[in-house]
């Protein structure tokens, strides 16, 4: 199966059935590049996503007492970082893509399939795709 059908099906499974943004706060876990990276993306959610979310590493989200509430926090964003070698380049590119995990049944859903060609900044998409379904009704074609 090519990377690009893979992408289309994800973008079609990736959002929980149960989830709505508008009742919970969202966990995010915090970028995994550096922390310029996590300052941006802080920055851009704080602007763009209208609801609640807090921004934590893997260690915070499994060892902080307060993130055991799963009816306050059902849900987690998590990242994945592909990274890629052109032959013969010497060099290495990053694609960031992330997938929720619904933490009070404890299944992980596919990857969003937007991280493709985004680099680092893929969050922006996947939470305009997010901001785009629940605030304005759209789906993401």
């Amino acid at each position: 199966m090519s990377h690009a059908y893979e992408s289309e099906i994800n973008r079609k499974q990736w959002i929980p059935e149960n989830f709505d943004p508008k009742n919970i706060t969202l966990l995010i876990q915090r970028h995994p590049w550096n922390n310029k990276y996590n300052e941006g993306m802080k920055k851009w959610l704080e602007k763009e996503y209208p609801w609640k979310f807090e921004i934590a590493t893997r260690s915070e989200l499994q060892d902080e007492p307060k993130y055991n509430d799963k009816k306050t926090y059902p849900f987690v964003m998590m990242w994945n970082d592909h990274g890629s070698s052109p032959m013969g380049s010497g060099l290495t590119y990053h694609d960031l893509d992330g997938h929720f995990v619904d933490r009070s049944i404890d299944k992980e859903y596919p990857e969003s399939g937007y991280g493709l060609n985004r680099g680092q900044t893929a969050y922006k998409k996947i939470f305009s795709v997010l901001v785009k379904k629940f605030k304005d009704g759209k789906d993401d074609d």
